[in-house]
């Protein structure tokens, strides 16, 4: 449903104090319970309770305070928590978990960003391109056309890739724990998809480099055709003989399609800016990876 709490309060109490308020309430259910059949079903809620509360945690950690309530008095409980619910708690995090989306040319470093940001703010990374690559592994005659469009540089069919980041983004994750969107949306059509489900982003990162730049970046990555390891000869080059001697250049990677994947971009990106003026971050990417990771962060 979309909600995030503003405080998510977890009371601690003992065990034997919850398994006497359990038989007490088991028994207004039912006042035949008694004996052992009353223990066994009071361990039993006892033990679904906590088994539930792992997957709780799991999914809000960040948002819960635990209270100790250990042999206190109903009215200080209630006082300590009046007291916590006037607290504004401050922290370097956002409030909320953050939206946030990153764009921009071919080989500008938005999945490495991506990736950076979501270890930092515990947000979801959610990659259009990875996205389309497990629809090619599940689906043959869709995957012809993702990798027709990959290997010449031409437009995604907007209704496949819709459904996609659709369906995603609409998962619990994304929902509780903010996401960051690597390489999506392009097109009007994708811009109006998000308007249409009602999903604002707190940030738009719109990467900005020239297209001799992407063009170096990209000419410079191999793949090992038997790990499909991706290196980059300039950054991050194999340390053996063996595995360098193995590496291909991708098809997607030539300097005729990554031209033609530039200018789609500078094509597109007025769209961008039109709809996003508020949100936009305009990022020069012809820095290292840990400068841009540094602003990124700051805007956030």
């Amino acid at each position: 449903m979309g909600i995030i709490s503003d405080k998510f309060i977890l009371l601690k109490v003992k065990p034997s104090a919850s398994l006497a308020r359990i038989k007490n309430n088991l028994i207004g259910i039912n006042q035949s319970l008694y004996g052992p059949d009353l223990e066994d079903l009071a361990n039993q809620c006892l033990q679904e309770y906590e088994i539930n509360m792992k997957g709780v945690k799991q999914a809000f950690g960040q948002f819960i305070f635990e209270h100790d309530c250990v042999d206190k008095a109903q009215a200080d409980v209630s006082n300590e928590l009046h007291r916590m619910l006037k607290l504004r708690f401050k922290n370097s995090a956002p409030r909320r978990p953050p939206r946030v989306i990153i764009v921009g040319p071919p080989g500008s470093g938005k999945d490495t960003q991506a990736t950076l940001l979501a270890a930092q703010f515990g947000l979801v990374h959610v990659s259009a391109k990875a996205l389309l690559l497990n629809e090619v592994q599940l689906d043959a005659e869709k995957g012809r056309i993702i990798s027709n469009c990959f290997d010449t540089g031409a437009e995604i069919p907007d209704e496949m890739i819709n459904s996609l980041v659709s369906k995603r983004l609409s998962q619990s994750d994304c929902k509780v724990s903010g996401w960051v969107l690597e390489g999506f949306p392009y097109t009007k059509n994708q811009i109006n998809l998000l308007k249409s489900l009602n999903i604002k982003p707190s940030t738009v990162f719109l990467f900005e480099g020239t297209e001799d730049e992407s063009v170096r970046r990209l000419g410079n990555r191999r793949v090992d055709p038997q790990t499909g390891i991706v290196y980059n000869l300039e950054v991050s080059p194999p340390g053996d003989e063996a595995t360098s001697s193995r590496l291909v250049e991708q098809l997607k990677d030539s300097e005729k399609t990554v031209r033609t994947r530039y200018l789609a971009w500078k094509k597109m990106s007025p769209n961008i800016e039109e709809s996003f003026r508020n949100q936009i971050h305009a990022i020069q990417c012809e820095r290292t990876i840990e400068e841009m990771a540094d602003l990124l962060a700051d805007a956030i």
